[in-house]
C-alpha cells in the first residue's frame, strides 16, 4: 500500500498532539521512538508502532499511528468485554447490582 506524502507525519507531530505523563506538557519524542523501535510490552506480546525511515527522519501515517494505539487499548480490556453475545444483559445486570449496592449503602 502506498501512503502520500500528506499521509505521512514526523515523531514532532504526534508529541504535540498527545499530552505527556508525570507532569510533562507533551509526549516525548524518545518514546515514540522506542515504541517504533521496540515497541510496548503487553500481555500477549509486543507491539510496535509501524513507521517509515526517510533519511535521519522516522514518518508515521495516522492510520498506523491509530492501529497501535487501538491495540494498546485492546491488551489492556478484559477478553470477554467485546466477546459477549449478551453486552446487553451483562451492562443491565450490573447496573441493577450497583443500584442496589447504593441503595444498601445510601438509603437511595
Amino acid at each position: 500500500m502506498s501512503a502520500s506524502s500528506s499521509d505521512l507525519h514526523p515523531i514532532a507531530h504526534y508529541c504535540r498532539a498527545i499530552p505527556g505523563s508525570r507532569g510533562a506538557a507533551r509526549l516525548h519524542p524518545a518514546t515514540v521512538s522506542r515504541w517504533i523501535l521496540s515497541g510496548v510490552g503487553t500481555p500477549t506480546g509486543r507491539i510496535r508502532l509501524t513507521a517509515t525511515r526517510y533519511g535521519s527522519r522516522w514518518l508515521i501515517r495516522e492510520d498506523d499511528f491509530h492501529a497501535f494505539l487501538r491495540a494498546l487499548t485492546a491488551t489492556s480490556l478484559p477478553a470477554d468485554e467485546h466477546s459477549s453475545s449478551n453486552d446487553a444483559e451483562h451492562d443491565r445486570r450490573h447496573s441493577d447490582q450497583a443500584a442496589r449496592r447504593l441503595k444498601q449503602r445510601h438509603g437511595l
